[in-house]
């Protein structure tokens, strides 16, 4: 129903005038129709609908050719016949599910989260096949390109078909639930909407001095959203190449082109000969004499070349076609011109002439800034971003699998042509599912996004959906990730830009380096990970470097706590940025960074570079099998069968290239082929290490692929010039697998198809071996050059000449992976020795840049001593390049030790507050690595090497645009009479206005006034698309219209003379009729969607209020020129932010803080919680909703899925108990049910199948011929082999358990620590059809000392103290609180909106009506509240007089009590509390284990030693160090002093160094660690002697 077209009679006009509060009713419309994730389920609908049919129809027609067969006297020409394949339309068909009968049965979300299934429908096709004799074969049914995994709640999901929420709770779902996300495996994953910069626009770039280029004009082209990006870029050089030039000139870096080319000459390329002609398609106003002398530099520099021909010729030579003749030199360029530069104005031919104007277009943009009349552009605009949702990001997923598909369709379809033909029967087995099945699972699944082979895969970009409440769930549906790149210093791009108003809701998420060198964590990570995360720690002493983990960890706002931030540069140009209070390891000791001066010697760690800082985000190339399957391996023998049983249960059989080991794998096999060998007669490998250090390295790494020493036994054996280590049984097994149980040095081919981080491993391990030489290095003061750099050499005898063809091939390869990294390196050479042996090897290119690139990006390892020697000869070249002059400083001064050395400082600089983080380490070092800095805590992102990006969500009614076409505003530019770009002279453009459409340059008009209205009244009334932008910019004269997808807009209002298009009669009837939607609005003509650029071009009221003051009194008013107004001011917040009350009256930093812990709150994420069986789940008993609301609550549905109570708090010191932000909590309320909560912890396992036909089998065991039966108990199984319904269970005790076929048990108990009730049991196949079961645990949880709770205002705290109701205060009405807060916790934090919802609460509770908190409105002040207050008897502010419930008296000072809104938090001190009196120990010291999951014991450190000694408790450090750590006792020979062995079967105790019998022998006691360390010393011929 049109609104416009109603004729709606009003008396008075003003009467009918819009007010604020009906603004919520037009709201409540939108959220009715359009719901939370509409920007999902929009995305991907048009993926489904539009992207998979054009990807098809862009596929040409598939033709192979059948060879011909041997015939007499026929030709091969007249022989070929050919079949011609054509796909047709695409459909999908419902999820579905196959039955055991084959059949297959409608597949509900539900059903997949239970059964772990995939949420797939199948992508059929139709298919044309044309045979050689011209007939028409078609199949059916079509057959299936694969299967799509479908979005629930999209238009092709099952519950499309459930309309009401009747129906919903029929299929199992809860009737909230918005959608949005997808399911793999049962797991629900949600991909997260990916920031890129906007494609086909100019940006124009002033360049950091020094550079070559002082400016740059760049723009990143594409055809369409699914063609591949071509970027063209125009740089103008900050110096005259030549002297006779009068400025700088300018050049073009053409795509596919390997050098730059002067502009001039591009243009010529392009058939523009004449100078004039070139200057009038780039300065528009000829008598523009400064634009004019700073184009002449390039009309010189071009001056050579005058014709087309020897311009494309110029060009064609420099194409990566090297050494083509001129012919396709020609063609070459002519091509590139035509199709890979400016694809978005077109790839057909004779378009040179709109190319040219675009071209002149970015050097007059170019020449504008540079003569500083227009700014560069903020990348960080947010106009200049575009967001690529589900739809997009699936779109370019199945492109890359569907050319992969059309691929392997032509080699099969080739190979059953040539075989038996084609017909309508073997048609359907050409094409093969699994790829596109395959590969959407894989990416879905992990994260990992792009097909495998590509080089620019994504990580992260899918995510488990968090699903710990309803709030957590949607602002996880609305997240928007921003992928930084890491060069330069990303302070910017942190930063809130005013053009993020109304479109996201910002929080900070920071990447810091650890201190391996290698791998970089985003600081939320580790802050969300930080108890499992293990950082570098040096030893200030001994420099000794050890892992430790993370005990705390916060971020820090310098500005708060009144700090200054440093930049610290050594001469080595190293950087960091630091507190003031930030500690430095000195040549004097620790030194805060206020104390630092230049020249002071600061320790360094040199680390290898992060190789995405190099070569982007790379991932697994298409796993690759390198060991096949247990049942492909031929076998010699029984005990080699069964040890590669044992290998396939470590995950290793069969091994891809994408195994998670791979880099531990990689890097043993390289340090095998130089250091190893293989004993085949006694099943052993040896390797040859120098250092007893490097043999632990090694060991610990053979370990962690799980060879521990049981199954791989080893030894160390001493030699010339090192050590033998030797290692068998299972490892042994292994390594015969890798090298085909052979000495011969064959090289590994699935090495070059892995990513570069494998092969770095395997080079660095390489080069680290014993045939790899390492830096002769000889630093002269004067020369301060390096010698005899990295020779390679391997030795063979004279009878194993023949071998050296296979060992250059070998070492061939190995300098072709050198070049992947820019490691150069001389040809590989042959010598005769003297000892009459031959070596062949190669030496890397001596040069400084090449050495430093081979100690950065590869290194060593297993070799400490070249390890240290590379980063020695690494800080020596950076300095060389960033101060020489203190070379010979350096040299005299250098003190490396266990690979740190001392650099100098060259400068410090006080710099602008940022962020900082701040974590403290386990172990008593507290220091760690950043950017090569040993140093404490405190580091910050630096301009070196780090990325740092922001975690953004969408604000409440913020939209993303699909896109749509643009041929209907194209056929209303024709209509308009517009003058294109071939129709026009060059001296038209200067007075008319550009117009560019989806930034193609279409067309000039000389009144864009009248046409800019025309354009929007036609996208009102529905003539064109609703999403299109229209941006008149008048200030550079430009008419850009947007309608490509991924554009952030928002819906506001239209203002017509000051007035509101939309009227209270408008409202009304969307009330009172059903056809009248949010949609009904926009189709009226009342609201639009702007985006952010034409937003900056419209005056926007942000109240209705606004608006009257700007009828009634220009004085009053701040404009008389409205366009729109705000539909509500508080929609600029997102979803997690919109639930805190009064938000407007808080410290920033509190609204953000409740922000993110308003996701860990406990509440019911889902009303059909009792159906599923998630991993995890927390269910508030009693959740209630506030009395305090927001607005927005309703939308997000707080009031029916809340995650908290309302709870009468009082702000006193009442006995000290809640200081430093613990709370005491009324634990007679606690008995009542305050905050409690069930917690569930689902247990999964399933039958797979062992072996050859071997096949697990859910039972209970039998004791006598079952093998690791563990220590739980195995009673409360039922009789098949899993535990029933409401069985009490606790930690330990087995719940589900099944044999294999070799009796070895394989039970699931429940965690330790854990105690509950079996809540349900779920038995059911997966999709393999394998049987598995879940079942889920349930426990309840009661609050308790130590667990944490917040308000809606970031305060939060935990339980310091549970009072009895009747030791609590109370008023004379009998009321006492529930939780009493300190204080100290207001004033500090100036949470001043906990105080306003705390009375607003009060007066709630006593009139019985919700209160209002919604921000950015005037109806509630302070001042109103306090007197309704005092209007029902209470004090004005809040206060109370209450009473000691101890003594009874009147308490001295009146307290602020009310009803506040509290949250109880995930965080419990049941999952955290750790304690042990006995449990596991480890092996090889007898010491208790480390870590709450395995039972292990707490650290007694070296500091809580100290302060047993200083409190003389010398018994009780005994019993903790000695009798509950490691007890042990020896014999002792007292003539000796040796430890003597007892026979254990004579008892007799003799000894064997001096034969002394019994009579002298003492029994002492001493730490197991001890005995071992003297028996290591023993094996190293140390005989350590004990005096008794």
């Amino acid at each position: 129903m049109d609104f416009n077209n109603s004729n709606i009679q009003m008396e008075d006009e003003d009467e009918d005038e819009l007010n604020q509060e009906s603004s919520w009713k037009v709201i409540s419309a939108f959220f009715r129709q359009k719901g939370l994730v509409r920007q999902q389920l929009d995305s991907f609908n048009e993926f489904l609908e539009h992207s998979i049919q054009e990807i098809a129809d862009s596929t040409e027609e598939i033709k192979v050719f059948v060879e011909p067969k041997h015939t007499p006297g026929l030709s091969y020409v007249d022989a070929v016949e050919s079949y011609s394949l054509k796909l047709e339309k695409t459909f999908l068909t419902p999820p579905t599910i196959t039955q055991d009968d084959g059949t297959r049965k409608s597949l509900l979300p539900n059903v997949a989260r239970l059964r772990d299934l995939t949420y797939v429908a199948r992508l059929l096709v139709g298919v044309e096949l044309t045979n050689p004799n011209g007939e028409i074969i078609k199949t059916e049914p079509p057959p299936e390109l694969g299967a799509i995994p479908i979005m629930v709640k999209s238009s092709y999901c099952s519950l499309s078909k459930c309309p009401t929420e009747i129906d919903l709770v029929q299929a199992g779902e809860c009737p909230y639930d918005q959608g949005g996300y997808f399911i793999i495996r049962g797991g629900e994953r949600v991909l997260i909407a990916q920031e890129r910069q906007a494609n086909n626009r100019v940006f124009v770039f002033k360049k950091k001095q020094p550079s070559k280029y002082s400016h740059v004009a760049e723009i990143r082209s594409s055809e369409g959203p699914l063609k591949p990006v071509s970027t063209l870029s125009v740089k103008l050089m900050t110096k005259r190449t030549r002297q006779n030039f009068e400025g700088p000139p300018m050049s073009a870096t053409i795509p596919y082109i390997r050098e730059e080319i002067p502009v001039v000459v591009v243009f010529r390329a392009l058939g523009f000969i004449a100078d004039r002609t070139i200057i009038d398609h780039i300065v528009y106003d000829t008598h523009d004499r400064e634009m004019m002398d700073a184009l002449r530099p390039s009309l010189q520099e071009s001056f050579v070349i005058q014709d087309r021909e020897t311009a494309l010729d110029f060009i064609g030579r420099r194409g990566h076609r090297v050494g083509a003749v001129y012919d396709k030199r020609l063609r070459y360029a002519k091509d590139i011109l035509q199709k890979r530069m400016l694809p978005h104005i077109s790839v057909e031919e004779f378009q040179e002439t709109p190319k040219a104007y675009f071209l002149g277009y970015m050097i007059h943009r170019l020449l504008l800034c540079s003569l500083g009349r227009n700014q560069e552009d903020d990348r960080d605009h947010y106009g200049n971003k575009r967001l690529d949702l589900a739809g997009p990001l699936l779109a370019s997923l199945f492109n890359q699998l569907f050319k992969r598909l059309i691929r392997d369709i032509r080699k099969r379809l080739t190979t059953q042509a040539n075989a038996n033909g084609v017909d309508s029967e073997n048609l359907r087995n050409i094409f093969n599912s699994q790829i596109i099945s395959d590969g959407l699972r894989y990416s879905l699944a992990t994260g990992n996004w792009g097909a495998s082979r590509s080089q620019d895969q994504k990580v992260g970009v899918s995510q488990p959906l968090n699903r710990l409440n309803y709030i957590a769930t949607l602002s996880h549906l609305r997240r928007v990730n921003t992928p930084i790149g890491r060069e330069g210093k990303l302070a910017k791009p942190r930063q809130l830009h005013n053009t993020h108003w109304g479109i996201v809701c910002v929080t900070r998420d920071t990447k810091i380096l650890l201190g391996d060198g290698l791998n970089t964590l985003q600081a939320g990570k580790l802050e969300m990970n930080f108890c499992d995360s293990s950082i570098a720690t040096i030893n200030s002493s001994t420099l000794k470097e050890s892992k430790s983990g993370i005990a705390a960890f916060q971020t820090i706002n310098p500005t708060i706590l009144c700090k200054k931030l440093y930049k610290i540069t050594t001469i080595s140009g190293r950087q960091i940025c630091a507190t003031e209070d930030h500690p430095f390891l000195t040549i004097s000791g620790w030194k805060r960074a206020e104390n630092l001066y230049p020249n002071d010697l600061v320790r360094v760690r040199p680390t290898l570079v992060d190789l995405e800082d190099i070569y982007g985000c790379e991932n697994f190339a298409t796993p690759l099998q390198i060991i096949p399957s247990l049942k492909d391996i031929p076998f010699e023998s029984y005990k080699e069968l069964r040890s590669f049983h044992e290998i396939s249960k470590l995950g290793l059989i069969p091994l891809m290239s994408d195994n998670s080991k791979m880099e531990l794998i990689s890097r043993i096999l390289g340090f095998f082929f130089t250091s190893g060998m293989l004993d085949i007669q006694n099943a052993l490998c040896s390797f040859h290490l120098r250092e007893r250090r490097d043999i632990q390295v090694l060991s610990n790494d053979i370990q962690s692929l799980g060879f521990n020493d049981a199954g791989s036994p080893n030894k160390t054996i001493k030699i010339t010039n090192g050590f033998k280590y030797q290692i068998g049984g299972l490892f042994y097994a292994f390594l015969t697998l890798l090298t085909q149980k052979s000495n011969t040095r064959n090289f590994p081919n699935w090495i070059h198809k892995c990513t570069r981080v494998i092969q770095r491993e395997f080079l660095g391990s390489f080069f680290g071996g014993g045939d790899a030489s390492s830096f002769l290095v000889k630093l002269y003061n004067k020369n301060a050059k390096i010698c005899t750099i990295l020779p390679m050499y391997i030795r063979t005898t004279k009878s194993n000449i023949k071998e050296l063809g296979s060992i250059r091939q070998f070492l061939t390869e190995i300098q072709s992976m050198l070049e992947r990294f820019g490691v150069s390196s001389f040809p590989t050479r042959i010598c005769k020795r003297v000892d009459e042996e031959n070596e062949i090897g190669f030496s890397i290119t001596q040069t400084e840049e090449n050495i430093h690139k081979f100690i950065t990006r590869i290194g060593y390892r297993y070799s400490t001593h070249k390890d240290y020697e590379g980063r020695y000869v690494n800080e020596f070249l950076m300095i060389k390049k960033h101060y020489p002059y203190y070379l010979e400083t350096f040299l005299k001064e250098c003190e490396a030790q266990e690979g740190t050395i001392y650099v100098r400082i060259a400068k410090i600089e006080e710099i602008e507050d940022e962020i900082v983080v701040d974590f403290t380490t386990k172990n008593e070092d507290h220091s760690f690595v950043a950017n090569g800095f040993v140093t404490h805590n405190c580091p910050c992102e630096s301009p070196e090497g780090q990325s740092c990006g922001l975690v953004k969500n969408l604000a409440l009614m913020t939209t993303i645009s699909v896109g749509s076409s643009t041929e209907s505003i194209l056929e209303v530019l024709d209509e308009w009479t517009v003058e294109t770009l071939e129709e026009i002279q060059s001296n038209a453009i200067l007075g008319s206005t550009k117009v560019f459409v989806n930034g193609n340059w279409y067309c000039i008009h000389r009144d864009p006034k009248k046409l800019v209205d025309a354009l929007r009244q036609l996208r009102r009334s529905g003539d064109i698309s609703r999403e299109a932008s229209i941006v008149y910019d008048v200030a550079q004269k430009e008419l850009r219209i947007q309608t490509d997808p991924g554009r952030c807009s928002r819906p506001l209002y239209i203002v017509k003379d000051q007035k509101l298009e939309i009227k209270k009669s408008h409202v009304a009837r969307l009330e009172r009729e059903s056809n009248n939607t949010w949609e009904t609005l926009i189709e009226s003509g009342l609201i639009e969607y702007v985006d952010i650029e034409e937003e900056e071009t419209a005056m926007i009221a942000m109240m209705v209020d606004d608006l009257k003051r700007a009828q009634q009194s220009q004085e009053k008013a701040y404009t008389r020129t409205y366009t729109h107004c705000e539909i509500h001011p508080s929609m600029i917040l997102g979803v997690s932010a919109s639930i805190i009350p009064f938000p407007d009256h808080n410290q920033s930093p509190r609204n953000t803080y409740q922000s993110a812990m308003g996701k860990q709150a406990i509440g019911i994420h889902a009303l059909n919680y009792e159906l599923r069986m998630d991993t995890l789940a927390h269910v508030l008993f009693y959740p209630q909703k506030p009395l305090v609301t927001t607005h927005p609550m309703e939308y997000l549905h707080f009031k029916e899925l809340p995650t908290g109570q309302n709870s009468i708090v009082a702000i006193s010191c009442y006995s000290g108990y809640n200081q430093e932000d613990s709370v005491i909590m009324n634990q007679s309320a606690i008995d009542r049910g305050l905050f409690r909560s069930t917690f569930y912890r689902t247990y999964t396992d399933i039958e797979e199948e062992i072996g050859y036909g071997g096949k697990e089998q859910f039972e209970i065991p039998q004791r006598s011929d079952t093998k690791g039966i563990k220590p739980g108990t195995y009673g409360k199984l039922d009789i098949d082999g899993i535990v029933p319904p409401g069985t009490r269970v606790v930690g330990g005790d087995i719940i589900i358990d099944h044999s294999r076929s070799n009796q070895k048990d394989s039970s699931v108990s429940v965690r330790h620590g854990e105690i509950g009730v079996v809540d349900k049991v779920v038995i059911t196949h997966n999709e393999a059809n394998k049987k598995f079961v879940k079942v889920r645990v349930r426990s309840t949880r009661v609050p308790e000392i130590g667990d944490k709770f917040s308000s809606l205002h970031g305060q939060k705290g935990t339980i310091g103290f549970t009072m009895r109701q009747e030791d609590m205060p109370f008023t004379a009405e009998g009321i006492t609180p529930d939780i009493i807060v300190n204080p100290h916790a207001i004033p500090s934090r100036m949470t001043i909106g906990q105080l306003i919802e705390c009375l607003l609460g009060k007066v709630s509770a006593i009139d019985g009506v919700e209160g209002s908190a919604t921000p950015f409105t005037i109806e509630q002040t302070v001042d109103k509240i306090s007197d309704n207050l005092h209007k029902f008897g209470y004090q004005l502010r809040g206060n109370d007089v209450m009473y000691n419930g101890r003594t009874g008296r009147k308490m001295a000072a009146q307290i602020f009590m009310g009803p506040t809104y509290y949250q109880r938090l995930k965080h419990m001190v049941i999952d955290k509390i750790h304690s042990r009196a006995r449990g596991p120990l480890q092996e090889l010291t007898r010491q208790p284990v480390e870590g709450r999951s395995r039972e292990g014991g707490l650290r007694f450190g070296e500091m809580e030693r100290d302060c047993m000694i200083s409190h003389g408790a010398s018994r009780f450090l005994k019993e903790r160090l000695f009798d509950q750590s490691d007890y042990y006792s020896v014999y002792v020979c007292e003539n000796c002093g040796l430890m003597v062995p007892m026979k254990n079967q004579t008892k007799t105790i003799i000894c064997n160094n001096c034969g002394n019998q019994k009579t002298e022998i003492a029994r002492v006691e001493i730490p197991y660690a001890a005995k071992l360390l003297f028996q290591e010393l023993m094996s190293m011929s140390i005989s350590p002697r004990l005096f008794v």
